[in-house]
């Protein structure tokens, strides 16, 4: 019949890539690593913010505020947003 020959005439993907329950499961851990993979990558892009940082930037704003690019209002607004963490 037509059609029936949908996976080529590679007679061992044909076997491991038509129906059947080896198929499912083998789909799915496709699916579980590419799925790690995808988290992996995506997880390694998050920013640690540690102590050392705060107060580096904490030095940073106080130099600003002495240097007189922003004014006193700035000034207490940052350094409460900085502190609070």
């Amino acid at each position: 019949m037509w059609g029936c020959n949908f996976n080529g005439n590679v007679p061992f993907l044909g076997y491991l890539f038509s129906h059947g329950l080896f198929s499912l499961l083998l789909w799915g851990v496709i699916f579980a690593l590419v799925v790690l993979l995808i988290s992996k990558i995506l997880g390694t892009r998050t920013v640690k913010v540690d102590n050392h940082d705060q107060i580096d930037s904490l030095e940073l704003l106080k130099s600003r505020f002495a240097k007189g690019e922003i004014d006193k209002d700035e000034f207490l607004r940052m350094k409460k947003i900085l502190t609070q963490s």
